[in-house]
């Protein structure tokens, strides 16, 4: 059987070569993985075209090292090639890293033996489109997010769905979200959290000036089209909060389901609910000394 090749991807300051050496490579090699360290960018500001994996890279998954903000960035290379793709958790909160550091040769002998699942997770893509042209687009596992560019002042964003006008915002920004972003961005300016696996797409206004904006669930099958007023002062749309894209006037942002599911590794011990219960400590007692 031909050797299969992993692709790592770490943190880039908090995963150090030798924390590598120490820590995952030697569990590669005992089951007799290749692999490649793949370091992407962050925060890149107006980028020509979306990041990729390197050309032929062959990779079988990619294991990323850090926590969810190093697998945002990893799961926008991975999707557009279909790689299978799971984090090992060193950051802090951990919703969609499931491996922990001392379990991770018990994972790789799993990986080695096929003795896993994968499971799918919908991604956006979203699109700047200038005089009826797409100038540029990208992916998010988490959300798209149209705001401010420089300064914090609320504007005037036009909302419409599968091309029905919906509503205008008065607000510091427009969250679009996945259903696993939901635990994200979304969540702390009041969106609902939805499970990971449903087919919806959330609308969450951030600090609406009005009593009776609330977020919006739509079906995946929707397009989100949002129109900046003219008036506005300069605007950027960030993905998943690390890449970064200036606005013109009259430029119009579309967000809808991208065409391929990012492919999860699942383990059968994670639980969705458990961690949510676990890393809000929904259920905790407050003991009183």
């Amino acid at each position: 059987m031909a050797t299969r090749r992993v692709g790592i991807i770490p943190h880039p300051y908090r995963v150090s070569d030798k924390f590598l050496a120490e820590k995952i490579i030697p569990s590669l090699d005992q089951f007799g993985f290749e692999h490649i360290v793949i370091r992407p960018q962050t925060n890149i500001v107006d980028p020509q075209e979306p990041a990729k994996l390197p050309r032929g890279h062959g990779l079988f998954a990619l294991v990323v090292v850090g926590g969810d903000g190093t697998f945002l960035g990893a799961s926008r290379l991975a999707v557009s090639d279909e790689v299978p793709i799971i984090g090992v958790e060193v950051g802090k909160v951990g919703f969609l890293c499931q491996v922990k550091v001392e379990a991770f040769n018990n994972f790789i002998r799993a990986l080695a033996d096929d003795d896993y699942t994968t499971e799918n997770r919908m991604m956006l893509q979203g699109r700047i489109v200038r005089n009826g042209a797409v100038v540029f687009q990208n992916v998010a596992l988490n959300d798209v997010v149209v705001g401010n560019a420089l300064i914090p002042r609320m504007i005037e964003l036009e909302c419409a769905i599968g091309g029905t006008y919906l509503v205008t915002y008065f607000a510091d920004a427009i969250i679009v979200s996945t259903p696993t972003g939901s635990t994200a961005y979304s969540m702390a300016a009041g969106g609902p959290i939805l499970a990971p696996t449903l087919d919806s797409i959330v609308l969450t206004p951030i600090c609406a000036h009005s009593l009776f904006i609330r977020p919006v669930v739509i079906p995946d099958t929707e397009t989100v089209s949002v129109l900046p007023a003219a008036s506005n002062p300069p605007l950027m749309a960030t993905f998943d909060g690390q890449v970064f894209y200036h606005l013109k006037k009259n430029d119009e942002v579309s967000v809808a389901k991208y065409e391929k599911p990012l492919r999860m590794i699942r383990l059968p011990e994670f639980n969705f609910f458990e961690t949510l219960m676990k890393k809000f400590k929904w259920g905790a007692r407050h003991i009183e000394s």
